[in-house]
C-alpha cells in the first residue's frame, strides 16, 4: 500500500495560501500601501512563494493539488501515478 502521509490535501493547502493572503494583507495594511516604495516589487517576489499555476508532470492546471515534504506540488493523480 502507498503512505500518503508526505502529502498535503487540497483543502489543506487552501487554508494554508488563505493564511499566507491574510498575512500578507495585514503587512501591507501596517506598511501602508504607497506604489513609490516599491510595493509592487514586493508582490513580485511573493509570487514566487505562491503554488505554481500548473503540474510540472502533466502540465496542466492542477486537479486537486497536493504538496511534498520538500515543497514540490503535483496533481494528487499524477503524484501517485509517477511516484
Amino acid at each position: 500500500m502507498h503512505d500518503r502521509g508526505d502529502y498535503k490535501s487540497g483543502w489543506q493547502l487552501e487554508k494554508e495560501w488563505e493564511e499566507a493572503e491574510k498575512a500578507r494583507k495585514r503587512n501591507l495594511a501596517m506598511e501602508g500601501d504607497d506604489p513609490e516604495e516599491g510595493g509592487a516589487d514586493r508582490s513580485d517576489e511573493d509570487d514566487d512563494d505562491l503554488l505554481s499555476f500548473a503540474c510540472f508532470i502533466c502540465r496542466q492546471p492542477f486537479m486537486d493539488p497536493i504538496a511534498t515534504k520538500c515543497k514540490h506540488y503535483f496533481c494528487d493523480h499524477c503524484a501517485l501515478k509517477h511516484h
